[in-house]
């Protein structure tokens, strides 16, 4: 097994502010986004320098409902592992909100089950931006710095399942692997 690293702690405020971005380009807002600072900040991750909480991140994206004029569809949290296919749960709650242009999905991810682009293995989160459903492809918006995993912007990758890597083996193994919530929708 690759070893396990942390290179991204603060992906889930750059993930975040990549959601809030998606709001204000539905709405055509001239509002400035919040830096990853102050993101950082609100949601608790900068100022101990820990990981992000996917409870602190849904209230803190909630914070900008009424700015970015989502308030009738708030984002929620939930996991996955609990389905016995839960490649079905995971498309249907992206296709559910990207559908609905209600909101931008996160995941948060365990890298090395992503796709054969990344050799480290460690929790990240990343945003979704598409879903193609006839090939089952799923386009992620990637805030990680180390552009030799990424190219340095959005792709599209496999749904997977829980046994064959792509998006639900990464998703779903973040899930049995801590307590923190793998789907923000």
């Amino acid at each position: 097994m690759i070893g396990t690293i942390d290179l991204c702690k603060n992906c889930g405020v750059a993930a975040g502010i990549s959601a809030l971005s998606f709001h204000k380009t539905k709405i055509n807002s001239k509002e400035k986004l919040p830096t990853q600072e102050h993101f950082g900040n609100t949601i608790g991750t900068l100022p101990n320098k820990g990981g992000t909480s996917s409870t602190y991140l849904t209230s803190g994206l909630n914070k900008y409902k009424t700015a970015l004029k989502f308030k009738d569809t708030p984002y929620i949290m939930g996991n996955v592992s609990q389905f016995s296919k839960p490649e079905d749960k995971i498309a249907s709650r992206i296709t559910s909100t990207l559908s609905s242009n209600s909101t931008a999905p996160i995941l948060l991810t365990r890298t090395y089950k992503l796709n054969k682009k990344y050799t480290k293995n460690y929790r990240h989160y990343v945003t979704v931006s598409g879903y193609k459903t006839k090939d089952k492809k799923v386009r992620l918006i990637d805030p990680n710095h180390h552009t030799e995993f990424t190219g340095g912007k959005a792709y599209w990758t496999d749904l997977g399942s829980k046994t064959k890597n792509g998006v639900t083996k990464s998703v779903y193994n973040a899930d049995v692997e801590g307590n923190n919530a793998v789907m923000i929708w």
